[in-house]
């Protein structure tokens, strides 16, 4: 019912709002890389999911978002498709899977922070309970920055770079 190259992501909650935009509720271990690129969704239908355009998505709490489709304009057209399963490109999403396949083919990667820019390269992974942790020199410091899916934004293999969200206040610790 779902192709290969699909990943559900969670579920179409209660409209917000009055221009058809709704909520939307993650599913646990998913994380959307990054919201901008987010162009279109697959929405669940009786046989398959059916492909809308994105106007915006936004990123709200850890596991919400709101999304506006170019086609559903009103609270009603909204509510039409609240408990409805949502399905994003596989490229888009980082789920727990793609979080564990870190290893140390990631030694050497560039860090690259949405607001800080370029961090430095990762000289070793560690591994702790919950999650990995890279190890990386920014001016003059050793820091340690944890990988998890609230941090990994994107993975890029071929540039050997890896695009996170810093948790607030992080460097400061450093400083």
């Amino acid at each position: 019912m779902v192709t290969n190259d699909l990943v559900k992501v969670g579920y179409i909650g209660k409209p917000h709002g009055f221009k058809g935009q709704f909520k939307i509720t993650l599913e646990d271990g998913v994380t959307i890389g990054n919201p901008q690129d987010v162009l279109s969704v697959f929405i669940q239908s009786n046989e398959k999911p059916l492909p809308y355009f994105v106007e915006s998505f936004e990123l709200t709490y850890e596991n919400f978002a709101l999304l506006k489709l170019d086609e559903v304009n009103s609270k009603e057209e909204a509510a039409l498709l609240k408990g409805k399963g949502i399905f994003l490109n596989k490229e888009t999403v980082i789920t727990n899977e793609r979080l564990a396949q870190i290893e140390d083919d990631y030694i050497g990667f560039k860090i690259l922070d949405t607001k800080k820019g370029e961090l430095g390269i990762i000289s070793e992974i560690m591994d702790l309970p919950s999650h990995q942790v890279a190890v990386l020199q920014y001016q003059n410091n050793e820091i340690l920055l944890p990988l998890t899916e609230h941090t990994i934004l994107e993975v890029k293999p071929k540039e050997k770079e890896l695009r996170i969200k810093l948790p607030k206040g992080l460097l400061d610790i450093y400083q």
